[in-house]
């Protein structure tokens, strides 16, 4: 059975063939913002949207012999399209995509992509090719025509006008003024719509760009939320330096961040989030875990590398960049990079003439969409929409290339100048900076520029499909990193790499993930998502489903778990407001909660989860009483009323009073309890007295017979409902 959380995944792709077209309906996929509208998961009059209009979406016309499929610009999706003789097949998604492909046609694994994947950090960056042979993606700007008499599918090339404005003219100070308008009544309209909004802070260059915006709407008292890292990992901390020197000089707070209600999911549908727009797309995997209940908005400076001096070389130095990134023991994957790159460019020195540097070409046709719009996806998935003003079309209007009179940075050195002039001489993260004669051409230019600009005040129009799920449904835990890496310890998963390539790189990854802790997982994200493709090309598809025989060997750590929970409960027993206060437990192994049904007159219980296979719980009690605890298993129910037979071993129990330090009980050997045959103690406790409970134990040691009906009975339960 299909969850709900999967269902709403799936409504965000489509699949139409040379079989189904005729029954395929107008359509609208993503988001997107239009001079007057804001168009989330609908487009009620399914108007043409300009191809210089910002998003990341999918728009499908029909009309009476055409069906035509438009996306934007920097192709967020991506639309994907196999052909075989007479038949075709077009998606958003390249991983529902192959599931559908693989039954009805044979797909070979394209080698030299997944060369590129793996020795490039990120993204690998490709235009058109997959890492299916027969599957390729439409290039920036083109759609398809669907021609319904004669079934014929074409692809057809937008024309957009690029670089052809001088940033430092009068027609390109009225298209930045247009650009920077059209953002500020965007969300000014969320707002005024009582719409959450946030912004990203950093102290560097791009989500600087953005505050030259949004810094208006803070004037006039608007609430925007507005972030900036504190886990002190890479260059976080000095950001989060350089953005607290921001917010002073301006007068705003840093994540100030409201609590938005939203919905928890379980790893398979947080994993599904990430496969169906970032397969073989990105190895940074985002997992969410949970679906806001209504958009939240983020304004971020995703793209600002693509308009500034940042990706410089020829197209053999990139190429030697890219392939020299990371030395993957000797295992030749350069060879493969080397020849999917070189077509790459071929195309690109074809089909493009454009005046920026080559590197650069290439940053734009790859990472925009593989990086920032792919992410982007995901969290659209999750109700997180981003605002992306620096990857606005428009801005391709604009000649930032290098001249005499000024860089590559102009651009932003004119934002700087003209919108936060408070805080030009604060310098950005990593030492970076903006040439001196750039900013000395900026400020003269802008003293003869108007000093105040007219704001065209529009509001949009707002269309919102919203999800519908319910959000009281039972959810395990949701860990989707760690199920990776259990899937990946797995003795299946090692045969497959070691017979694939060799053991090496099965422990390269492993090493790579213990050494690393920004994004260690990246190498086993690769070769993880090598076998699922490969799985899936065996014809049994789709990975993530109840008839997948090696899906249930991977959930079998997970299972375990959950058929292995501990659960004690505890209560002071005294008076109405007697609590059991936590002082320590590990909040990755173990769960708190104080439910309605354990509640009386004699005081508050509480309910400690535990996963195998020791647990520490230390509390105070605020008042005289007598403490009873129960250890048993959890109480696990399918099919409406059908209780799990679930079953511990508890090896060791121990009991002390820490502000007294003595031992006040201590169990051994107590075997096969059950949420109905627990083991209850009492024992009196003084006010603010500190305890500590030490638990060790196992799954029950079931016969084989009556372990799988359990562990069949928890995969439906936890896995199919």
């Amino acid at each position: 059975m299909k969850s709900q959380v999967v269902g709403y995944i799936e409504d965000n792709f489509f699949i139409v063939t040379s079989e189904n077209y005729k029954k395929m309906q107008a359509a609208f996929y993503g988001y997107v913002f239009t001079e007057e509208k804001i168009l989330i998961r609908e487009n009620p009059d399914n108007i043409d949207i300009d191809i210089y209009s910002p998003g990341i979406y999918v728009n499908i016309a029909i009309d009476n012999n055409t069906i035509v499929i438009k996306q934007d610009y920097y192709c967020g999706f991506g639309l994907y399209i196999y052909r075989y003789n007479d038949y075709w097949a077009v998606s958003n998604s390249l991983y529902m995509l192959i599931n559908y492909l693989s039954t009805k046609s044979d797909l070979t694994i394209n080698s030299d992509f997944f060369d590129l994947y793996m020795v490039k950090d990120v993204i690998p960056p490709s235009e058109t090719e997959t890492i299916i042979k027969e599957i390729n993606e439409l290039k920036q700007g083109e759609y398809i025509s669907i021609n319904k008499e004669r079934c014929e599918l074409n692809v057809i090339k937008s024309n957009i006008e690029k670089y052809s404005v001088d940033i430092f003219s009068r027609e390109g100070f009225e298209l930045i003024k247009k650009w920077r308008n059209r953002y500020i009544n965007i969300i000014k309209s969320l707002l005024i719509n009582d719409y959450i909004v946030t912004a990203d802070l950093s102290g560097g260059f791009d989500t600087r760009a953005c505050l030259c915006i949004y810094k208006e709407l803070l004037d006039q008292k608007f609430n925007i939320a507005i972030h900036t890292s504190t886990d002190g990992l890479s260059c976080h901390p000095e950001d989060l330096q350089i953005a607290t020197k921001i917010a002073d000089i301006y007068n705003f707070k840093l994540n100030n961040l409201a609590n938005v209600p939203s919905i928890k999911i379980d790893s398979i549908e947080s994993l599904l989030m990430c496969f169906y727009p970032m397969f073989f797309s990105h190895d940074e995997m985002y997992y969410k875990g949970c679906i806001y209940k209504s958009p939240i908005f983020c304004i971020s400076g995703a793209g600002g590398e693509s308009m500034r001096d940042y990706w410089t070389g020829s197209y053999d130095d990139y190429i030697s960049n890219i392939v020299n990134y990371n030395n993957i023991l000797d295992l030749e994957f350069d060879s493969g990079a080397k020849r999917i790159l070189s077509r790459m460019i071929s195309s690109l020195k074809k089909d493009y003439h454009e005046n920026i540097d080559e590197a650069q070409k290439i940053y734009i046709h790859t990472r925009i969409k593989n990086h920032f719009l792919r992410s982007g996806i995901e969290s659209f998935l999750a109700n997180k929409i981003y605002i992306m003003p620096l990857l606005d079309p428009i801005l391709l209007k604009l000649d930032m290339t290098k001249s005499t009179t000024h860089d590559a940075k102009s651009f932003l050195a004119f934002l700087f100048e003209r919108y936060l002039p408070e805080i030009s001489n604060l310098g950005f993260e990593g030492k970076r900076y903006i040439e001196k004669n750039t900013l000395a051409y900026v400020k003269e230019y802008n003293k003869n520029l108007p000093i105040d600009e007219n704001i065209d005040d529009k509001k949009c129009t707002i269309y919102i499909k919203n999800n519908s799920i319910d959000s009281s449904r039972f959810v395990d835990e949701c860990n989707p990193r760690q199920y990776i890496f259990n899937m990946y310890r797995s003795e299946l998963m090692k045969k497959f790499i070691a017979n694939k390539y060799n053991y090496k790189l099965y422990r390269f990854a492993m090493q790579y993930y213990e050494k690393n802790s920004f994004v260690p997982d990246r190498f086993i994200i690769k070769l993880v998502s090598l076998f699922i493709l490969n799985y899936i090309l065996q014809g049994d598809s789709p990975f993530f489903r109840n008839n997948n025989k090696y899906f249930k060997k991977y959930c079998i750590y997970e299972l375990i778990n959950n058929i292995s929970t501990a659960r004690i409960d505890l209560i002071n027993e005294s008076a109405s407001d007697s609590r059991i206060m936590p002082i320590y437990y590990d909040h990755k192994l173990m769960k708190l909660d104080s439910p309605k049904w354990f509640m009386s007159k004699l005081g508050q219980g509480i309910v400690l989860e535990c996963k195998p296979y020791s647990s520490v719980f230390r509390f105070k009690t605020n008042l005289t009483g007598t403490l009873k605890v129960a250890f048993r298993a959890m109480d696990k129910k399918y099919n409406i009323n059908k209780e799990l037979q679930l079953k511990i071993d508890y090896h060791k129990i121990l009991i002390k009073s820490l502000s007294k330090k003595v031992v006040l009980k201590e169990y051994e050997n107590l075997y096969g309890l059950s949420h109905d045959n627990s083991f209850r103690i009492s024992l009196p406790v003084d006010s603010n007295e500190e305890l500590e409970i030490f638990i060790n134990f196992s799954p029950y040691d079931y016969n084989i017979n009556d372990f799988i009906n359990i562990v069949t009975e928890a995969y439906q339960e936890f896995y199919l409902n």
